[in-house]
């Protein structure tokens, strides 16, 4: 975990300082590997929670906050690309991205994540951000986020259980965030299917009767404490 001071000045400008006792190294590494090797990319990654926040918001205040909190995220990235053309807002609260860019926003009860890149070399692309579920969660909504053959491909691989279908549900999300701008077709959690696992990565395939053509987009993710993160870029469908 990051909590000395002599490490602030290593944060990225993208994360806030109030994170550096929260967001672990290896999740900043992350990252900084994502920016490296898709150099058009950028990220901002906030607490959704400031440190004083001593309750929770209600329902209304909370959406709005985590709203507000990715547009600044996205406008402060723009502004490092020259841009200072808002992002705009899809009648279903989906961003509108200046022309040239494409990008995606995630936000959990923790952290808010927004992303941008250049629209000459990604096609679309989807961040999302999920804390581990608790397992009585993960038993409620288990058989409506995955197949038993999806979680036990993943459980094999090392994961523990909730945090295997935490990682389905994220890489499922950002799937479906680089599937959505391109086709402008709505998918359920089965209508896309893990069938390839890594350490780093994993590999979903559209299952919808309807998609002509299968969809395969690789996902890659990471693992941090309570948290998982997941990205996704669409240079083209396979």
């Amino acid at each position: 975990m990051i909590s000395s001071t002599s490490l602030r000045s290593e944060l990225p400008k993208r994360v806030d300082s109030r994170v550096d006792a929260a967001l672990s190294r290896s999740a900043i590494s992350w990252f900084d590997t994502l920016e490296t090797n898709y150099p058009e990319v950028r990220f901002s990654v906030r607490p959704t929670r400031s440190a004083g926040t001593l309750h929770e918001d209600a329902g209304r205040e909370k959406r709005k906050r985590e709203f507000l909190l990715g547009r600044r995220g996205t406008a402060q990235l723009l502004l490092e690309r020259g841009v200072h053309q808002p992002v705009g807002v899809n009648h279903d609260r989906s961003p509108v991205w200046p022309e040239g860019f494409v990008g995606s926003i995630s936000h959990s009860d923790q952290w808010t994540i927004a992303t941008i890149g250049s629209s000459q070399t990604a096609r679309s692309i989807g961040v999302d951000t999920e804390p581990i579920m608790l397992a009585e969660t993960a038993q409620l909504i288990a058989g409506d986020i995955a197949t038993e053959q999806e979680v036990l491909l993943v459980t094999e691989g090392g994961l523990e259980a909730t945090t295997a279908l935490t990682l389905i549900f994220s890489a499922k999300e950002s799937f479906y965030k680089c599937w959505h701008p391109i086709t402008k077709r709505f998918l359920e959690f089965k209508d896309v299917e893990v069938f390839d696992f890594s350490e780093s990565s994993l590999r979903l395939r559209t299952v919808e009767a309807s998609v002509a053509e299968e969809a395969v987009l690789p996902v890659q993710y990471h693992v941090s404490d309570d948290n998982v993160f997941t990205f996704a870029i669409l240079e083209d469908l396979q």
